[in-house]
């Protein structure tokens, strides 16, 4: 047990020390017109990809995180339980990762009985990430 602390006391420093928390200094590309387009040309996927590669994870704008998390909550319920896991197995770990990150927001703000939803989501991307993915989310200091 003493070895376990040891190495979470001299490791824990240095991988908080490699996580960047500076604001992000380009501008976020989330057009929310866009995304909703795409919705009503079925195209749910292709707008769940567009939200996740321009999410504003770096950003300290809370209005355009809670945008964010809205069109994704929007997408996420959508997109058909058949089609979960081939849109799952099309993400790369850093997307899986951003993607478990929404899940659990979502899990904080439950509403309108989206519970069951995000329960399908988060088996399909804890199969896919596994649990390196739900331990990468919850000690990320950055947050959706």
């Amino acid at each position: 047990m003493t070895v376990y602390w040891l190495l979470v006391l001299t490791v824990w420093p240095k991988i908080l020390e490699t996580q960047s928390f500076a604001e992000e200094t380009t501008p976020i590309r989330l057009n929310e017109a866009e995304v909703k387009s795409l919705i009503e040309k079925g195209k749910s996927a292709e707008g769940l990809l567009l939200v996740l590669q321009n999410a504003p994870i770096n950003s300290k704008d809370q209005a355009l995180k809670d945008l964010a998390f809205r069109l994704i909550m929007r997408l996420l319920a959508q997109i058909k339980s058949a089609n979960i896991d081939e849109f799952v197995a099309s993400l790369d770990g850093e997307k899986v990762d951003l993607l478990m990150k929404y899940i659990y927001r979502g899990f904080e703000n439950a509403q309108d009985g989206n519970s069951a939803m995000l329960l399908t989501w988060h088996e399909k991307v804890h199969a896919r990430g596994k649990a390196g993915s739900i331990i990468r989310v919850m000690t990320d200091r950055r947050r959706v």
